[in-house]
Formats: structure tokens, C-alpha cells, sequence
């Protein structure tokens, strides 16, 4: 989702955003005053001074947006007094916006931005206000909803100067599968990766029209597994976070380098790609598909890859639509009695640039936004006609709930009050809570960390056109045991070079 570099890249891309410890002193507040909540305003018969919030969103923009946007208003008449002038920008422009708008100083008060878009060089650069002491007196909800190893692991240069806006600990891994066609030819549910080899097989048995798998551009085909196994391997994705050249293994702080290791993990799952590329298993132009799950809710495709907790509403819809009665289910083999290591690095954020006129009313609009009441209005609409709350986590789909996406991701989301959609399958439900319990992760001995790429950024240049060429075939199965060795005579060498260096600054990390 939604979630460059020059010469600094930030382990927040790998690991965390921070690279100091954090920062005792804290900004000068230019109001002076404390802000009161908007309870402390209302009983006291007073409100703030009226104020509009420009905020800068991503994507879509809703088609019943106005009419929650106006409730939030009518809500926040009399205390904080707050008018929302919201512009969503195209993906498609995002970028670009997003560095004209900064670098232009024009007065936004809140804007979303992740990694993609450079993010950690427009902090080093000032554009974004450093938030420590907005929210030290105007957010405690903010504050509260935020595990404190997620404000750690999100520092920059050891200072809060984003919000972090991720619910989950632990990057989702998954599989969706067509459960109608799994109880059509009375396959049990799916618990074990060999039980869905099985069932991709009986798909190719029986269903010739359709192909049995297609996993996201061939790039993650034999990564995927990997991260059910229990020695929590992980890439070091200086090179991107598909490549298992250089990787991670438990929380020892060492990066390891495959061409010296041959781990056994990473070389099996490469077969495994292999075997089911030649049986006909995987979709036969694996390398071209740039989108599997369409092909998927077109029911071309019988199983794919899932970055998510759960079962998108809009594509099990979109599948019903285009095969009536088929339906999606959601498969995951992950052990939740085990403790996965975890950076609590998010990808997303909200943050108030430097050049707004209206700092404070900005966290302070965030903190009634981190109110369960009002982040339910924002997050799922308006109740009784977009959502209906089931319980204190959960909620269900409104008559209308086609006229306002979910999108608190955006701006306001946070682990304590996401809620889960009740048509959402127990597993689904399991491990979404399961990950969002900073309590059932290890954190990873390098959160903290920002690697300096400067000294090899034309050897990570040269591994890059290594892993396009190589690596990506490989994890797809469409190449063999040849082209491993011919990676390897070719990119050893430059491998081994950034796993010196990259080694040499953990080292000193973990000394200081």
C-alpha cells in the first residue's frame, strides 16, 4: 500500500527511523498555552478561536467523504472549532505533489506521506515540523494509541517528527484461495503449506479452465514461505525487501550473505518455485502478471499471495460478481505461540509540515480524531448507514457502505482502535489482534539503525541489475540451478562488499 534515497537510506525502509536515541529537549510552543480537550471546552461553555485545516491525502476521494467530513465539523462546533478542508491527490501524481507542495511552502497542516516518496530525506530536510512537544501538550490520545515501541522505532535522528500510522507489528503474509471450489471438491480447511500445494494441485486436475497459481510478478513466489518458517529469515532490503541475497536470521544483528551460507530455507523454496512452475502449477507467464489478485477476482486464478490480515470486502465482491457463488478465503500458517522479531517500523504517517500556519490545531484535531467516537466516524463513516458497530473491535458493513472507503491508513489509523469487519474468518480475526500486541514480537536488536548507503551505493547499483536479471527468475521458478551459479560468479563479489560495510555499521550501532 501506498507505502528516495540519496545517499542515506533509512532501516525505517529496513528496519526503524531512528538512529539516535531520543532527543530529552523539546520545541518551543508558540501558543503558549495548553490546548483543552474538547470535553474540558465544552463543560467550560467556550471554544477555540475557528480555524481550517488544509490536509493532503492520497487516493480517491470517497463519494459520501463531505457528509462525514460535515458531521466531524458539526461535532467540533463550540470546542475546537475546526473546518476541514481536505484534497485527495491521485497515486499517480502523489509524488510529485507531494515535493512541489513542500518545497514551495505552501500552508498544508497535515499531510500523509510514507517511504516511497523519499520521506526520510524531506525530514532531514526540515520540511516536517518536529512533533515531540505538539504532542507532549496537545496529544495524549495520539500518544496513548501508540505502543511506545512504535515512537521509538519511528524516530528520525531521534526525534518524533512523523506520526506513525500503522496498526499491525508484523508484515501480513498469506494466501487467498477460492474456498468455494476447496469445499466443491471436499478438501478439508487449508493448515499446512503442503495442504495448499495439494489443493493448487486438484485444481489443476480438475478446473482446466483455470490456472491453479499466480504469486505477485513471479518477484516474492519463493520468498513467501519463508516467512512462516521459524527461524524468522528476513531480507536486508537495501535491495528491496524481495531479495534474500543478503538477509537477516533470528536477532543476532549479522547480516548474512547466500552465496556464503547456502541456506537451506531460501535454497529450497527456490526448488520448490521450480517444481511448481514446471508442473503447471504456477501461471505460465508468471514474470508478466503484474496484478494476481485481479486475475484472481476475475477467476482466472485459484490461489494467490496475500499481503493483508484478511479478505478484502471490495474483492470478494468483485469475484462474486464476475463468478457467482465463488467466494475468497483467507490462509495463513503462522505460529502464534512463537515470537516473530519485529522493527515496529511504520510505512505510512501523517505529519505537519513546517510551513503550516496551524501546528497546533493540527494535533489537536488528531488527538479528537484518536477518540474512539470520532476515529469511528472518520475511519468507517456514519453509523446506521455506512457501518454498524458489533462490539468494541468489530463492525459491519451499512446499506451504505459503498459511499465511504476505508481509509484510516491515511491519517488516523493506530493498533488501538482499528476495528476488524465481522465477516472476517477466525484465523483472520486471530492474527490481526495477534498483530497488533507489540507484546508477541521480539524487537529487533538493530531498530535504530540507518545504514549510510553512500560508500556502496554503485555496488547496490550493480546488485540491483543482479536481482532483475537473476533473482527474480529464480524465486518465480522459471530458471534453474544454472542461473544461481551464474548469479553467483557474477554478483559474489558485489554482494560481499555491501555485506562488509553494512555489517561494519551494525557493529557500531550496537557498540554505542
Amino acid at each position: 500500500m501506498k507505502a528516495g534515497k540519496a545517499g542515506v537510506i533509512a532501516l525505517s525502509t529496513i528496519l526503524s527511523l531512528s538512529v539516535l536515541a531520543a532527543c530529552g529537549g523539546k520545541e518551543e510552543n508558540t501558543s503558549g498555552t495548553a490546548a483543552p480537550t474538547s470535553k474540558e471546552t465544552a463543560a467550560a461553555g467556550k471554544g477555540l478561536a475557528p480555524a481550517t485545516l488544509k490536509i493532503m491525502l492520497p487516493g480517491t476521494k470517497p463519494t459520501d467523504f463531505d457528509e462525514v467530513l460535515a458531521e466531524a465539523e458539526k461535532r467540533m462546533a463550540g470546542t475546537l472549532n475546526v473546518k476541514l478542508n481536505v484534497t485527495f491527490v491521485p497515486w499517480a501524481d502523489l509524488k510529485q505533489k507531494l515535493q512541489l507542495t513542500l518545497a514551495s511552502g505552501e500552508d498544508y497542516d497535515l499531510i500523509w506521506d510514507n517511504m516511497d516518496n523519499g520521506l526520510l530525506t524531506k525530514v532531514q530536510s526540515g520540511f516536517y515540523e518536529p512533533l515531540e512537544a505538539l504532542l507532549d501538550q496537545y496529544g495524549p490520545n495520539i500518544k496513548k494509541n501508540r505502543p511506545q515501541e512504535q515512537w521509538d522505532a519511528n524516530k528520525v535522528n531521534g526525534k518524533i517528527s512523523l506520526i506513525p500510522l500503522e496498526t499491525d507489528f508484523y508484515k501480513s503474509r498469506g494466501y487467498l484461495i477460492r474456498g468455494d471450489l476447496r469445499e466443491k471438491y471436499g478438501v478439508a480447511p487449508i493448515k499446512t503449506y503442503d495442504e495448499l500445494i495439494a489443493f493448487s494441485k486438484t485444481l489443476k486436475e480438475k478446473e482446466k479452465d483455470l490456472i491453479p497459481m499466480a504469486i505477485n510478478g513471479g518477484s516474492t513466489a519463493a520468498i513467501h514461505k519463508l516467512f512462516f518458517e521459524p527461524g524468522n529469515i528476513r531480507p536486508v532490503p537495501v535491495a528491496g525487501m524481495n531479495q534474500v541475497l543478503l538477509y537477516f536470521k533470528g536477532n543476532d544483528g549479522k547480516i548474512y550473505n547466500l552465496f556464503e551460507t547456502n541456506e537451506a530455507a531460501i535454497m529450497d523454496s527456490f526448488k520448490l518455485s521450480r517444481k511448481l512452475y514446471t508442473e503447471g502449477i504456477m501461471h505460465p507467464d508468471i514474470m508478466g502478471v503484474k496484478s494476481p489478485r485481479e486475475l484472481v477476482t476475475q477467476g482466472k486464478v485459484g490461489i494467490t499471495h496475500s499481503d493483508d490480515w484478511t479478505v478484502n470486502s471490495a474483492n470478494q465482491a468483485t469475484l462474486q460478481k464476475n463468478v457467482p457463488g465463488a467466494k475468497l478465503e483467507y490462509v495463513s500458517f503462522f505460529d502464534m505461540t512463537s515470537k516473530k522479531v519485529s522493527s515496529f517500523t511504520a510505512g505510512n504517517f501523517i505529519a505537519v509540515p513546517k510551513a503550516s500556519k496551524n501546528k497546533e490545531r493540527a494535533i489537536q484535531f488528531l488527538d479528537w480524531a484518536n477518540q474512539k467516537e470520532n476515529f469511528d466516524l472518520l475511519a468507517y463513516g456514519i453509523q446506521g448507514k455506512h457501518w454498524e458497530p458489533m462490539g468494541d473491535d468489530k463492525y459491519k458493513n451499512g446499506s451504505g457502505a459503498a459511499g465511504y472507503g476505508w481509509f484510516p491508513w491515511a491519517w488516523i489509523g493506530n493498533p488501538a482502535m482499528d476495528r476488524i469487519s465481522s465477516d472476517q474468518s477466525d484465523l483472520s480475526v486471530s492474527l490481526t489482534k495477534w498483530s497488533r500486541n507489540a507484546a508477541n514480537f521480539e524487537k529487533d536488536v538493530l531498530t535504530g539503525l540507518t545504514f549510510d548507503i553512500t560508500p556502496i551505493a554503485n555496488e547496490l547499483a550493480q546488485l540491483n541489475t543482479f536481482i532483475e536479471q537473476y533473482h527474480k527468475p529464480l524465486s518465480a521458478g522459471v530458471a534453474d540451478d544454472k542461473v544461481f551459479a551464474e548469479m553467483q560468479s557474477k554478483a559474489e563479489p558485489v554482494v560481499k562488499k555491501i555485506q562488509t560495510e553494512l555489517q561494519k555499521q551494525a557493529d557500531a550501532f550496537r557498540k554505542k
